[in-house]
């Protein structure tokens, strides 16, 4: 089958067409991905999960962790066997001159004539390498119980930091979800007041309402767009301060995806325990852990009266020469090779250890207290915290009806209005309780769900 040139030039330019429409979807496509990327949408948990793998305070967190674990290994390497090596290398400029009776070697010499000598050669060198093992030593077995302490420090302040960005975390997003939904209480009222005054300059144009009532609505308009204002500001704030505390970049943007109502309504329907332990809180664990080092402290002052036993193996090499020819096969090296056992046992130090016992039993008993003192304060901030959370459930439950008789105020208000039975001065009033209502309804919500937060913190959950 022949084609002819016009064909062919229109199926190219199909091809081409074609191929422009490809380049075009991809770049949509990219774009799309792009903006995707830019931006990340987060639950709770989600935000929460993001903060604990992000911020710096988690990664110091962990660094000192890792730190602490290293000091472990530190320590344990003190009671490991030893090995150390050394070498020296002596050129005498003037070799070392002994003076020694001149009777040792001349009898008929003067009694107090004295003889000079010199021993030794020009050059010496010395080598050799000691095996060191600590065998017994008290104070090293108890530092090596308390580098364990210490590491399970870091690890219970690890836990603290977590407990502090979970709730530092939950409070930033709840707090932008309030003022998210208190924006979205103006906007729906703008829109109805918007209509209402559409409504009213109908009535207008036909004769049956006065001009007054429709600049009222228009001073109502411009209110609710200052409160707008004001609010997209706050929650500007408040996102960046939420993206703070999970460790995100400022500059990228984030969208919350819980529902604050559903949330409300979900802790309106839980019973917290009125008598919980505190016992696993990070506080009260790293009380008890210090317990444990005081304990530790205490046993080792007593390690001090314990004797120290180590072992030791050495041996050496070494060559004198007159000549620098240590390198030379023939020459002579002579070894020396020893082995012993160190013992040291302590007897008097003036009274030091029996003081330094004193200050370990003080410390502990200080501790003990502490504790207890810590208990007292958990009891104390439950107590409270139990009773904001049912004030904040009570104040719910009354915003709930509030709302319910503001709506139904409004919408008989906005009747008598049309019918012109009522102001729009009256109708104003009506419509400022229904987003005072509504606004405080939302903030019921968010102290709700923030008071359980605060009995989340406090128990670490």
């Amino acid at each position: 089958m022949v084609h002819t040139r016009e064909e062919m030039d229109t199926s190219t330019r199909m091809i081409k067409i074609l191929h422009m429409r490809i380049i075009i979807l991809g770049f949509v496509l990219l774009s799309g991905m792009g903006m995707t990327a830019a931006q990340q949408t987060f639950s709770v948990e989600e935000a929460t999960h993001y903060a604990l793998g992000h911020h710096l305070k988690m990664v110091n967190a962990e660094l000192d962790v890792r730190s602490a674990e290293k000091k472990v290994r530190e320590t344990l390497g003190i009671g490991l066997p030893h090995v150390s090596a050394e070498g020296q290398f002596q050129n005498f400029l003037k070799i070392p001159t002994t003076v020694v009776p001149a009777k040792a070697f001349d009898p008929r010499a003067p009694d107090d004539a004295l003889a000079e000598l010199k021993f030794g050669t020009n050059y010496k060198v010395n080598a050799g390498a000691t095996l060191s093992q600590l065998v017994f030593n008290g104070s090293y077995l108890v530092g090596l119980q308390a580098s364990k302490a210490f590491a399970n420090t870091a690890r219970i302040m690890k836990d603290k930091t977590m407990q502090e960005i979970r709730h530092d975390v939950s409070v930033a997003y709840y707090t932008v979800l309030m003022i998210q939904n208190n924006i979205g209480v103006i906007q729906e009222q703008r829109k109805l007041t918007e209509k209402l005054l559409s409504d009213t300059k109908i009535l207008i144009d036909e004769g049956m309402m006065e001009k007054t009532g429709n600049k009222q609505l228009e001073l109502t308009l411009l209110n609710f767009d200052d409160a707008l204002t004001a609010l997209k500001g706050q929650e500007e704030t408040a996102k960046v301060l939420l993206k703070f505390n999970m460790g995100y970049p400022i500059e990228k943007e984030i969208i919350l995806k819980d529902d604050l109502d559903a949330k409300a309504l979900e802790i309106r329907a839980l019973i917290p325990p009125e008598n919980p332990s505190f016992a696993n809180t990070p506080d009260m664990r790293l009380l008890a852990n210090q317990a444990m080092l005081q304990s530790l402290n205490i046993k080792n002052v007593k390690a001090a009266y314990w004797p120290v036993v180590t072992a030791f193996l050495s041996y050496s090499s070494s060559a004198q020469r007159n000549k620098f020819d240590f390198f030379d096969k023939e020459g002579k090296w002579f070894p020396t090779s020893l082995w012993g056992v160190n013992l040291s046992i302590p007897i008097y130090n003036g009274g030091m250890n029996k003081a330094k016992m004193a200050q370990a039993k003080i410390a502990r008993a200080k501790v003990d207290n502490n504790r207890a003192l810590m208990g007292q304060a958990y009891q104390l901030r439950w107590s409270k915290a139990m009773a904001g959370f049912r004030q904040a459930v009570a104040a719910f439950d009354n915003k709930v009806k509030a709302v319910a008789i503001a709506e139904e105020v409004y919408h008989t208000s906005e009747v008598k209005y049309k019918e012109g039975m009522m102001s729009s001065i009256e109708l104003d009033r009506a419509t400022m309780q229904l987003v005072k209502a509504k606004s405080d309804l939302m903030m019921a919500r968010y102290k709700l769900v923030q008071a359980q937060n605060e009995l989340n913190y406090i128990l670490d959950k």
